[in-house]
């Protein structure tokens, strides 16, 4: 069972139909089904009318999902009951430390928590609330398209953010309780999320689930060599032309097609895609050549 789990921080782009569609591919190769999850955590970023235009461009290329699961909005209690549980066995704790305390561990964009609140024991309210690591943090997985993965949690972020001092839940532990106890079995994406599959394992295991398989598959970018996104101004889909969008996608994939015209209809290009992409997974092993 593969997900589409899009922030409704503005409509689709040309990156996240990349994503989208190879997510799409994948499930109907697999024979499995499909679900759209609205990840609308951040309460900042995310408007409820994004969501349904994300829905009505989804339609408009052909990509039709199985069923709606519970948008991260409304998952909030559930969320706090985890995190509660997870507080009084002792798995997680409150920790006071500021970005400003941090700085000095932070390399490469990503901070690596020293473990600084781990012993205070301070109360959770208006605190952030971090998983503790176990003390074998190393995980093993393979990704369906780069092979075997080796990551150390512990070096590479530290205890787990599951919770900000402001309260919003953050995305690691979100999606992790998300796609642990939605029965998603296949997970494909962006290789910016590459990185940190391994705490998204640590947490689903915590959570007593079996993680998913993986495939991360490469990045549009912009001229200046960006990941293509909301953040940077990315241009919605022109939906005038559903044909010229997919096969511009499916270009980025890449997979072989022997037509790749624009002006087919939608439906014959993805016809044409899950063939070539069901010649793409490895019997034996679920791989895939992208």
């Amino acid at each position: 069972m593969g997900r589409f789990a899009p922030s409704p921080s503005g409509p689709l782009h040309a990156g996240s139909l990349v994503s989208a569609l190879a997510s799409w591919l994948d499930a109907r190769a697999n024979n499995g089904r499909w679900l759209l999850r609205i990840e609308d955590i951040d309460s900042e970023r995310c408007r409820p009318e994004y969501a349904e235009v994300i829905r009505r461009q989804l339609g408009a290329l052909g990509l039709t999902w199985d069923a709606d699961l519970p948008p991260q909005s409304r998952r909030r209690d559930h969320y706090r009951e985890v995190i509660q549980d997870w507080l009084g066995q002792g798995l997680a704790y409150a920790c006071a430390c500021t970005r400003r305390d941090l700085s000095p561990f932070r390399r490469d964009g990503e901070t690596c928590y020293p473990g600084t609140c781990r012993e205070r024991r301070l109360e959770p309210q208006g605190q952030a609330i971090r998983y503790r690591l176990p003390d074998e943090a190393e995980v093993r997985f393979i990704d369906r398209r780069h092979g075997p993965q080796t990551q150390n949690v512990t070096a590479q972020c530290g205890d787990v953010v599951l919770r900000r001092r402001q309260g919003d839940y953050t995305y690691q532990f979100a999606v992790s309780v998300d796609d642990a106890e939605q029965g998603i079995t296949h997970v494909v994406r962006g290789d910016d999320l590459l990185s940190s599959t391994g705490r998204q394992i640590l947490l689903m295991r915590q959570l007593g689930h079996p993680p998913p398989t993986y495939l991360h598959h490469s990045l549009l970018i912009d001229a200046d060599g960006h990941k293509l996104s909301k953040s940077t101004g990315a241009d919605a889909l022109d939906l005038t032309q559903p044909g010229a969008a997919i096969a511009a996608a499916l270009r980025q994939l890449p997979l072989t097609l022997p037509d790749l015209a624009s002006e087919l209809p939608p439906q014959q290009l993805l016809d044409q895609a899950l063939a070539a992409w069901t010649l793409l997974i490895q019997p034996s092993s679920g791989k895939m050549e992208l």
